[in-house]
């Protein structure tokens, strides 16, 4: 069960990013310290130290996802307000996240500090090779669930995928899968596990934005006193909020394919710029290189 933090937990993490502001190594990627790994490690464990004063039992690694995770937060509430500013929209109607109530001098920390207790809808997770990250969630006997992912940057763009049951079967099993879209029903009560493993990579981390929707608990039948009218209103009314929500999900889900595929042919073309450039250099130097050669026998040689 969730539980919010306290307000001594919230000014610790407030202290924790600043910290973490203070090394711009782990997330100015313009600066020269940022490809200096030694560095960085060095940054993290100094880091850690600070983050097991109230979690004494967080590893490098608790601490390396949690500040992905708000990473991730901040990047798509930005989005949303610069999409919201270039849409048009009146100054009443311009999104504005409960985030940017938080603003200070530091505005980075603060930022962060404020979408790290905002709840996302679709969530980016990175993870690392050879790692796997999983994700519990307790559903009920004949519950609906549904998980939709997409792997949007990393490699192949393929990552393996599991769900277990409760008693620990596999209830799906995919190897290097880019996307994908499953639906099914809990045939038993209890905490179902899904799994994405990138443990076939040797050195490149994918990141992955994947839903995981849970539908209501199915209603026993109602009685002879049941109103029937409106117990078929409440079932039509359930499965039009479940056709919207899978709507919205699968907009997102186009959006996000939209920016992976746009990012390939961005890359495609600098590369075939790039190589063209390069077979010019390559035929005018074999060009001077003939000339060069060919002038070679026309050349007259005296002995003195």
């Amino acid at each position: 069960m969730y539980m919010a933090p306290s307000k001594e937990e919230k000014k610790f993490i407030l202290e924790v990013i600043e910290m973490y502001h203070g090394f711009p190594e782990l997330w100015k990627v313009k600066s020269k310290e940022y490809s200096d790994r030694e560095k960085k490690e060095a940054a993290y464990d100094t880091l850690l130290l600070k983050y097991k004063e109230w979690y004494t039992e967080a590893t490098k690694d608790d601490l390396k996802k949690k500040l992905n995770a708000m990473r991730t937060s901040f990047r798509r509430k930005l989005k949303k307000l610069n999409d919201s500013q270039k849409s048009g929209a009146g100054a009443d109607d311009v999104y504005e996240p409960s985030l940017m109530k938080c603003l200070s001098t530091t505005l980075v920390v603060l930022v962060v500090l404020c979408t790290y207790f905002i709840t996302n809808e679709a969530y980016f997770i990175s993870i690392d090779a050879h790692a796997e990250e999983c994700f519990f969630e307790k559903v009920s006997s004949g519950t609906k669930m549904s998980l939709m992912f997409e792997v949007a940057e990393g490699g192949f763009l393929d990552i393996d995928i599991k769900i277990f049951g409760p008693e620990g079967k596999i209830l799906h099993s995919g190897d290097r899968e880019s996307n994908g879209k499953l639906v099914f029903a809990a045939h038993m009560d209890g905490t179902y596990k899904y799994c994405f493993s990138n443990a076939m990579s040797t050195m490149t981390p994918k990141i992955v934005v994947f839903t995981f929707d849970v539908g209501e608990k199915p209603k026993d039948a109602p009685g002879e006193d049941g109103d029937a009218n409106q117990n078929k209103l409440t079932e039509m009314i359930n499965e039009l909020s479940t056709a919207l929500t899978g709507v919205k999900h699968e907009q997102e889900y186009m959006e996000v394919r939209e920016r992976i595929h746009r990012s390939i042919n961005d890359n495609t073309n600098s590369r075939v710029v790039l190589w063209s450039f390069f077979e010019a250099l390559v035929l005018v130097a074999m060009s001077l290189g003939q000339v060069y050669y060919l002038k070679r026998f026309f050349e007259v040689r005296r002995v003195v």
